[in-house]
């Protein structure tokens, strides 16, 4: 070792949402844990208004914070997936779901209803991303949130949008002298959780989406491989007559209607 000179490399690391820098002169490489990657969409179909009530969340048992830690013989996407859980995931969605909250709230809104069936049609959308590698409100079957929401049940709403955004776990990697990582370190979910937020409220669209007051309810779905995180946040304005299964509304001077495409028959629309 004493006849090599040791040589630090401007390094930078593209791990689809961490922006790495190295310093000349040092071994430890930080991160800028800001995503790269958030789209967001609107969809107005039509119009109504409700209240909602707030959810409340408490830390994992467990959560993948790492300092100085060797990986010299693992890799960092193993270790990291080996800490992923269901019980840490549903964490990380209410979490984020909670947050996303905390911003409506905080500036006089309602706060979102948790939806069990939009956050599902969220998780599938999440995973379907990682599985086909996309980032896209378009699925791999060229769906878009209203059809996959549909689709999934919920078909009881008038304004439907959606916010996605892709995360990695990692929070630095520390180089070595021969420019292998022997050390690497995670963040915590509630350091994820604060990042979606906070990557959402700092673009327009997503921010938009959040602080809308027309909407009322909502799903989280995240789904994690390997040290990508995908999160899908969809919303809802719900209508509480004229959808697939439910009665005919009525309007004074109006016969019986439901929303396009469905058709009131007996009093239900279908």
């Amino acid at each position: 070792m004493s006849t090599f000179a040791l040589i630090f490399f401007i390094i930078i690391i593209s791990l689809s949402m961490i922006s790495i820098s190295c310093y000349v002169g040092s071994t430890r490489i930080t991160s800028i844990n800001t995503p790269a990657s958030t789209t967001t969409t609107t969809t107005t179909i039509r119009r109504t208004t409700t209240t909602a009530a707030t959810t409340t969340s408490t830390q994992p048992s467990k959560n993948f914070s790492i300092s100085n830690f060797s990986i010299s013989n693992f890799s960092a996407a193993n270790f990291l997936a080996s800490n992923v859980t269901d019980e840490n995931i549903a964490w990380l969605e209410r979490r984020t779901f909670d947050l996303v909250n905390l911003e409506r709230t905080k500036r006089g809104l309602h706060a979102l209803n948790w939806n069990d069936a939009i956050a599902l049609v969220a998780k599938a959308h999440s995973k379907d991303m990682s599985d086909n590698n996309f980032f896209s409100h378009n699925g791999s079957d060229g769906s878009n949130e209203s059809t996959r929401l549909t689709r999934g049940g919920v078909s009881y709403w008038n304004i439907s949008a959606e916010n996605l955004l892709m995360e990695s776990g990692i929070s630095y990697y520390l180089i070595g002298a021969f420019g292998n990582i022997v050390e690497t370190d995670y963040n915590t979910f509630e350091e994820m959780a604060q990042n979606a937020t906070q990557g959402w409220m700092n673009s327009t669209g997503h921010r938009e989406n959040i602080l809308n007051p027309e909407l009322d309810e909502s799903g989280m779905g995240v789904y994690a491989f390997n040290d990508s995180f995908y999160f899908t946040q969809d919303f809802i304005t719900r209508a509480y007559c004229g959808y697939k299964g439910g009665v005919c509304c009525e309007t004074a001077g109006y016969l019986p209607w439901c929303y396009v495409p469905w058709t009131c028959t007996e009093g239900v629309c279908g």
